[in-house]
This record gives structure tokens, C-alpha cells and sequence, in this order.
């Protein structure tokens, strides 16, 4: 009787499986890395455009404050220019008083002049911010006996920076000074102004 070689054996379904599991494993964790990967560089170029565009706010800024800044300086050196100039034309010196001219030249100005050269600069100020209501921004103004101003100074701070520069530009947007009850206008004159008033 012929001997007859036993069926090889089958394969193990079990190991079969394990196999085909660990490779769908593996391929899942590529996929998720692959995803996550493309995540984190999203994210990067989010965060790198938007630091771009805070440098750039933040050159516009400092350029515009550094043009605001020179463009002050260069209305301060105009006015140093013409006090100078018309003091030179008046033959008298900055400052000199009684030099040339009459006593009424020299007299203080009338009690309520000051509440006049406050109306008529009040209207040009243009302040949004916050300051104590009696935080006040003392201004020495000079002009030229027509009225016209022809220079400003802070003398004392309120204390508020935002208070002291709206005052300034007040100023410097008035004009001329009014004429005092005599016909006539103080060459120098310190006032305060306080955002309540």
C-alpha cells in the first residue's frame, strides 16, 4: 500500500492577521504624522504672517511719530525764526521788557484777558483721552502786537502727556491772541489750561 505524504500544513490564520493589522497600524500613524506635519507648518505660517504684519504696524508707527516729530521741530525752529526776527525788526531782545516803549506796553493785562485767550484757543482743542479734571498745562505765549502767535512754550506739565500736546496744538492752531480791553496784546503771556474748564 502506497504511503501518501500528509497536507501541508495551513497557515496560521491568526498570525496572518496580526500582520495585516500591524500594517494598517503603521499606515495610520503615517497618515496622522503626515496630517500633524501639515498642521504645525499651517500654524507656523499663520504665526509668521502675522508677526510680519505687527513689524510692519509697527515701522508705520515709528515712521509716522518720527515725521510727526520732525515736522514739530521744524514749526518750533519756524518759530523761534520769526520771534527772533521780529523782535530784531522791533529793536528789542526776547525776554527784554521795557527796553523800548511805554509804560502801557508794559502793563499786566486786564483781569479777565486770560478767560479771553482760553476762548479763543478752548474750540481748537482736540482731546479724547483721560486727565484729571485740575491737571493743568501752563503755556508761555508769545505774539506779535498784531495778535498773531508767534511762539509757544510748555512751562509746567499737567502731568498728562496727551493733555499737554492737545493744548500745544490748540495753539498753534489759533490764529491770533485777542486784543485786550486797551486796544492791545501782551507780548508774553503764561496761561493754564485744565480740561475741565
Amino acid at each position: 500500500m502506497a504511503r501518501t505524504e500528509p497536507p501541508p500544513p495551513a497557515p496560521d490564520i491568526t498570525v496572518e492577521r496580526e500582520r495585516e493589522r500591524k500594517k494598517a497600524e503603521a499606515e495610520r500613524k503615517k497618515v496622522e504624522a503626515e496630517a500633524d506635519r501639515k498642521k504645525a507648518e499651517a500654524t507656523r505660517k499663520i504665526e509668521d504672517d502675522r508677526k510680519k504684519r505687527e513689524q510692519l504696524l509697527a515701522q508705520k508707527e515709528a515712521a509716522q511719530k518720527a515725521e510727526e516729530q520732525a515736522a514739530d521741530e521744524r514749526l518750533a525752529r519756524q518759530r523761534e525764526e520769526n520771534l527772533r526776527r521780529m523782535m530784531g525788526q522791533a529793536g528789542a531782545t526776547p525776554g527784554a521788557t521795557g527796553s523800548t516803549g511805554s509804560a502801557a506796553q508794559n502793563a499786566a493785562p486786564s483781569a479777565n484777558y486770560a478767560g479771553r485767550v482760553k476762548a479763543a484757543v478752548r474750540p481748537n482743542i482736540v482731546f479724547t483721552g483721560m486727565a484729571e479734571f485740575n491737571a493743568a498745562a501752563e503755556v508761555e505765549v508769545s505774539s506779535a502786537p498784531g495778535g498773531s502767535i508767534i511762539a509757544r512754550r510748555l512751562i509746567k506739565s499737567s502731568g498728562y502727556k496727551d493733555w499737554d500736546e492737545a493744548v500745544l496744538r490748540a495753539i498753534d492752531k489759533t490764529r491770533a491772541l485777542p486784543r485786550d480791553n486797551d486796544g492791545r496784546v501782551p507780548a508774553t503771556l503764561i496761561i493754564a489750561f485744565r480740561p475741565n474748564e
